[in-house]
């Protein structure tokens, strides 16, 4: 009897599931969206040229003073940004006013275009032209703060505190560093803060996923990712409509510290793992929460003996000191860990210059954010169902040939904005499926001492690349750069994904010798689906007849 075989005992997606899913991972993932997309509203640099005194008693209007003091760069562009006219006289009357050809850096500021934003990071400390590059620094290093955390946080979870803890302190980690940041204007200091801030990013959104994945059949994972996802994309259009309403940066910070403070106090409600607390041997604790989820779904023939028996057998395999460097002594556990962490490169920084650099409405950022994150809609849906009948693996290769594709096509459409939004919500579109389908993958492919850790270095290995998708996008070296670099990075990850193992229907593994031996019987050029998955051995336990009745069961897919 394995655990899949207890969590059916005592129901596996019952109402105590449901409840988990609706009051716990579905908030955690729309609030955590809206904490780490605010971010990008932070850095935007609006339209902005040089501040030059003496408009006041000039008797010029804005415009006219412009015109005067502030070169273009050509007849079809804007006004430069960073260079001003040197005047001949700067009091006086209209018509004593004079400049020379001449031009030199701005002296005394900049003026900047405050139809979008009252305040950005950029405007409120001047971080503009020869400091622009602090911007950059900000990204990249919340996002090397978050791939740092996210390769330790879940390994001390994993070895030493627990998925519940450590979700604790990722959520103090990020409102202890975020506050300071709305009064620190030294560029050194902010970005310290910002780079701790992140430390715990994708924690506090991994973790609640991982302890509701737990205790979920094997037929649910599917739709549980998709409405995690879908929350997720709900989150990223509700932070367009939050920072529309609220375009002050240091304003929207602090409102970013809301819901992890809310979430603490959720937490009080939420039970560890049980199948972590197994993997440590702690059976009596895992027994009383099993025994708490059997009364929720109304087994009340669930007898504390009878979990003990099977539970107590159980522990005795368990490897409570392992991390996740053990997954190098199986061999084919290592190599699935090497493919899934250079396709969580590649398929990671090919989002990141996605999300972070291309704007398809550059005329208004929130409806450009609005738009790119409705487009996800679909891949929810669409995903669900693809990881479903379909399988893991072979959504991935559909939805990474598709993007590749696309990825082509963009390069064509950079002149035409309408057509730039419909391909780059294609992308967009395939990403989210891909990434989807690759976090349940990668979930089901680690056993149960390392299944966080697991994710969290799957998931750094896709954020340290992001941090450097600002630099790619501003190299210089021409529009058409990026869509070759995502081209390359693409067929890279598809070639990686033909080697991984189809999971559909599988138990997820709780040791490492489960996991090594996950997918036996199931070839590679194989192509399984729901439709003849009961062709094939399923490892590591035989759950396919589970799995069927699962689907088929039409009370138990009525969610609501």
């Amino acid at each position: 009897m394995d655990f899949d075989d207890v969590l059916g005992e005592v129901g596996s997606f019952g109402r105590y599931q449901k409840t988990m899913i609706f009051f716990f991972l579905l908030p955690m993932s729309f609030f955590n969206a809206f904490m780490m997309n605010q971010l990008l509203f932070q850095v935007v640099v609006p339209d902005h040229w040089c501040h030059v005194q003496g408009r006041e008693t000039s008797g010029l209007d804005w415009d006219q003073w412009r015109n005067l003091t502030i070169p273009r760069w050509n007849s079809s562009t804007g006004y430069s940004s960073c260079l001003m006219y040197q005047l001949a006289q700067s009091e006086g009357t209209s018509r004593n006013i004079s400049h020379s050809t001449q031009t030199q850096v701005c002296s005394s500021g900049w003026d900047f275009d405050s139809s979008q934003f009252e305040a950005t990071l950029a405007t409120t400390n001047g971080w503009f032209c020869e400091k622009a590059i602090f911007l950059q620094h900000v990204l990249a290093l919340n996002m090397v703060g978050n791939a740092l955390g996210t390769l330790v946080l879940p390994h001390i979870g994993d070895k030493y505190l627990g998925r519940r803890m450590i979700l604790r302190i990722s959520l103090v980690i990020y409102i202890v560093f975020t506050v300071p940041q709305v009064w620190i204007s030294n560029a050194s200091l902010h970005m310290l803060l910002r780079f701790l801030a992140g430390f715990g990013n994708h924690t506090y959104n991994l973790v609640p996923y991982v302890i509701v994945l737990e205790v979920i059949a094997s037929g649910r994972r599917s739709l549980t990712t998709a409405l995690f996802y879908g929350a997720w994309t709900t989150g990223m259009c509700f932070t367009a409509l939050v920072a529309f309403l609220v375009p002050h940066w240091q304003y929207l910070a602090l409102l970013s510290c809301l819901p992890p403070l809310i979430a603490l106090l959720l937490l009080r409600l939420i039970p560890e793992s049980p199948r972590w607390l197994i993997s440590k041997g702690r059976v009596e604790e895992c027994i009383d929460i099993l025994l708490q989820i059997a009364m929720t779904n109304g087994r009340e023939e669930v007898s504390k003996e009878g979990l003990r028996e099977s539970l107590e057998a159980m522990s005795l395999k368990q490897e409570e000191e392992l991390g996740i460097h053990h997954v190098l002594r199986y061999p084919r556990l290592r190599l699935r860990t090497i493919l899934v962490l250079l396709m969580a490169f590649c398929i990671y920084t090919t989002y990141g210059v996605v999300l972070m650099g291309i704007n398809v409405m550059p005329s208004n950022y929130f409806v450009s954010h609005f738009l790119s994150s409705v487009f996800q809609f679909p891949s929810n849906l669409t995903g669900w169902v693809s990881i479903q009948y379909l399988g893991r693996r072979n959504t991935c290769i559909i939805t990474l040939t598709l993007a590749t594709l696309f990825c082509i096509t963009a390069s064509f459409c950079l002149h035409d904005e309408w057509a730039l939004v419909l391909v780059t919500g294609v992308l967009k579109l395939c990403f989210s499926m891909t990434l989807q389908s690759m976090f349940i993958l990668v979930s089901e492919i680690f056993p149960t001492p390392v299944r966080s850790s697991g994710l969290g270095l799957y998931l750094v290995f896709g954020l340290w690349p992001m941090a450097i998708s600002p630099y790619i996008l501003h190299s210089g070296t021409g529009t058409n750069f990026h869509y070759l670099v995502l081209t390359g990075l693409l067929l890279t990850a598809l070639v990686s994904c033909i080697l991984l193992p189809e999971t559909l229907g599988l138990s997820l593994p709780q040791s490492f010798e489960e996991a090594e031996e996950l997918g036996t019987g199931r070839p590679l050029i194989a192509c399984i689906n729901h439709w003849n998955l009961h062709r094939y051995t399923v490892t590591p336990s035989d759950d396919t007849e589970l799995y069927t009745m699962q689907i088929s069961d039409t009370e138990t897919m009525n969610i609501s």
